[in-house]
């Protein structure tokens, strides 16, 4: 079998057109949800849709390398120099007749394409989101008396940075094919899908912000600091589990499993700790004694309704679960029941 140039942008027109039905699917509800709505509703609610859609394109993505479909097409940004499988069918099925279970199979072509296709579409919606708003920051300074200030949350740098980062992803995502899922590249290429997460929700917030729809709170340096070191301790438990999942080390590397155990331990206290009030209702009878330990036997959640003790046990059997896998904490825990 021939060699498969890397790149090939002769779909890349096929893709770009496919990408834009994608998005027209939710760019017509947000039209039509929000026709009588100021700009900036408008704005937000078409973000928290592309939000949405994001994240699900992170799930797809993560289904992408756990059915091993990376390099379903080994090119990019099409598939066999093809807008979609159909068109590499006989490359596809030669491939796979040469390694039946190798990286290239029908299933697999399909999968991978799919995930571009939405990472396309995704990419015309933080677009657009870019484009009204530089439309709208223009407007409101062509009709401002000259001299007047800008509302900094209407301006338009936020989404421009979302498009410059979405832009840089999709260059991750063509490294990780080209460079045949080179570990460090495909965590990278995880890694940014969360920051784009971020940026997304920070930009749904400004534009809450400018609707009127959310007013600005004020945290302490302790609380911040707290909801700093949480993030960042998530951060590593995501990083640890793609580096673990992309060198196929799941049962071999025991240093890095330790690491996430950990992280996942300090992120259980530290949800704890950031509410004021949750370690008294959590644990009323421990007020003075140690927040983890063996001797913890007795029904301590209290709760006035079903719904809030199950969302406490919940997280209290996650705290529970990475003790006893560390080998720390081997006793159950009492099941919890909501009074009355």
């Amino acid at each position: 079998m021939s060699e498969v140039p890397l790149y090939d942008l002769d779909p890349a027109l096929w893709l770009m057109l496919t990408g834009l039905l994608v998005a027209i699917g939710p760019l017509a509800w947000v039209w039509w949800r929000s026709r009588h709505a100021p700009l900036p509703q408008r704005l937000r609610l078409l973000t928290l849709v592309t939000l949405f859609l994001t994240f699900d394109l992170v799930l797809f993505g993560a289904f992408t390398r756990l059915s091993d479909s990376g390099l379903g097409c080994p090119d990019w940004p099409g598939c066999y120099g093809n807008a979609s499988p159909l068109g590499a069918h006989a490359e596809i099925t030669q491939a796979q007749s040469a390694m039946p279970t190798g990286p290239v199979t029908l299933p697999k072509a399909w999968i991978e394409m799919i995930h571009r296709y939405l990472a396309t579409g995704v990419g015309v919606l933080i677009l657009t989101l870019a484009a009204v708003t530089w439309l709208a920051w223009r407007q409101a300074r062509l009709r401002a008396p000259p001299g007047a200030a800008q509302p900094s949350i209407l301006q338009p740098w936020w989404p421009t940075f979302t498009l410059v980062w979405v832009c840089l992803q999709g260059a991750f995502g063509a490294l990780t094919v080209t460079m045949k899922l080179f570990p460090l590249i495909v965590t990278l290429h995880l890694l940014g899908g969360l920051v784009l997460l971020a940026l997304l929700r920070a930009q749904s917030a400004r534009f809450a912000l400018a609707a009127g729809e959310l007013a600005v709170a004020s945290v302490s340096v302790r609380t911040w600091w707290l909801l700093v070191a949480t993030f960042g301790l998530l951060w590593l438990q995501v990083a640890l589990g793609g580096w673990v999942s992309t060198n196929y080390a799941v049962l071999t590397h025991h240093t890095v499993s330790v690491l996430k155990l950990l992280a996942t331990n300090l992120v259980c206290l530290e949800i704890i700790a950031l509410h004021p009030h949750l370690r008294s209702q959590w644990f009323p009878h421990r007020q003075n004694q140690p927040l983890l330990g063996p001797k913890a036997t007795k029904p301590i959640l209290q709760f006035p309704n079903r719904r809030h003790a199950w969302g406490a046990a919940t997280r209290k059997r996650l705290c529970y679960r990475a003790q006893t896998a560390a080998g720390r904490w081997r006793r159950p825990l009492s099941s919890a029941r909501p009074h009355g």
